[in-house]
């Protein structure tokens, strides 16, 4: 087989093909030549960290200043070394370097020392680009030895995932910082969007209300006044509750209408919300409200998902005609205190056939989750 399909699909050699040769390698890396010029020192040490990686062996630095650095080899006697010289303001070049190894790899530690955290979260940040990407430190630890052959704790995982994260999307802290200027902005570009932050009395986040202007625009001209609102919480540093408005477009698609981000889900803030949601969009005619109350029941009562009760009680909710809906309440009153509950609630918060406005057919909070 030639030496250019002994690579894969990484451009890392093959496991096997090392331990062949018996001795570690770097002449693989067209980079690590006489005359290359990089931007900076800290670009110079990341390829000659790459190149010790996937080449199985370790370097040092013998000598480093603002002007020159030299590397070599840590197996002595190995004539392996490369040095470089500054060149203008910031940039490096080699100006010499001996890329030939003599290192048996029985004497090289799986524990490899230049894998630092930098450099396996600089290695890992394409994948990271996606927020919806889930990678584990569990999975960077496998790539890691699947690629450079060599292992990591999981600390040092968990760490080099969080700072491939802060260079991605910037810390937690600046980005509340800049929030204003955000909301200021969304606001100067999107003629009638609506943003407010609330903080306490030491000027620490507590609420935030986001409605673009468009979206309340079609909203007010050109959908049923039904809107579905839902919560969920979030996994960032300072967890929180963001909060979620949604209507129905003509063809049934979901139509955004406003978030907010609350420090927990509580009666003060869904009333927090609400207020905003309603300066936002003004007086509305026989406008609705859903939310999700079903699963409330179900905690309360510890009812099971397949319990005839939370049947009846859906095809209640569903009922057009009095006496359709009075048949089925009278199979969930075989359960005084769950009728009770639903009683108290208000049977016009959840039941079609007693609401004595439009609920169309939107019965169920969906398009919120």
């Amino acid at each position: 087989m030639g030496e250019k399909n002994r690579y894969n699909a990484v451009g890392v050699k093959d496991e096997e093909a090392y331990l062949d040769s018996g001795f570690s390698r770097s002449d693989w890396n067209p980079k690590i030549t006489v005359g290359k010029i990089f931007s900076s020192k800290k670009t110079l040490l990341t390829e000659l960290r790459l190149t010790a990686l996937r080449g199985h062996f370790e370097f040092k630095v013998q000598f480093s200043c603002t002007k020159r650095l030299l590397v070599v080899c840590c197996q002595r006697p190995c004539p392996w070394r490369v040095r470089e010289s500054r060149i203008g303001e910031y940039s490096f070049m080699i100006v010499r370097c001996t890329t030939v190894h003599e290192c048996d790899l029985r004497f090289v530690s799986d524990k490899h020392r230049q894998a630092t955290t930098a450099l396996v979260a600089s290695s890992l940040k394409r994948k990271l680009k996606d927020c919806r990407t889930i990678y584990t430190p569990s999975d960077i630890m496998r790539d890691v030895k699947h690629n450079f052959g060599c292992t990591i704790h999981y600390s040092k995982a968990w760490k080099a995932r969080e700072l491939a994260l802060l260079s991605i999307r910037g810390s937690t802290e600046e980005a509340y910082y800049i929030l204003p200027a955000y909301c200021y902005e969304l606001e100067r570009m999107n003629p009638g969007t609506k943003t407010h932050i609330r903080t306490d009395e030491n000027n620490h986040f507590v609420y935030l209300f986001m409605a673009v202007g468009a979206c309340i625009r079609g909203f007010r001209s050109s959908m049923r006044p039904v809107i579905a609102v839902d919560a969920t919480h979030l996994k960032s540093k300072y967890k929180g509750v963001m909060f979620v408005a949604n209507a129905f477009d003509g063809n049934r698609n979901i139509y955004p209408l406003a978030f907010g981000i609350g420090d927990l889900e509580t009666d003060a803030s869904w009333h927090w919300f609400f207020t905003k949601l309603h300066e936002a969009i003004g007086e509305c005619p026989n406008l609705v409200i859903i939310s999700d109350r079903n699963g409330n029941m179900k905690r309360t009562f510890k009812l099971k998902k397949r319990d005839h009760i939370l049947m009846h009680f859906e095809k209640a909710a569903k009922s057009y005609s009095i006496a359709e809906f009075d048949g089925h309440f009278r199979k969930i009153k075989r359960k005084e205190h769950v009728a009770q509950y639903l009683e108290e609630a208000g049977l016009h918060k959840w039941s079609r056939a007693h609401m004595d406005g439009r609920r169309y057919n939107v019965m169920t909070t969906n398009i919120a989750e």
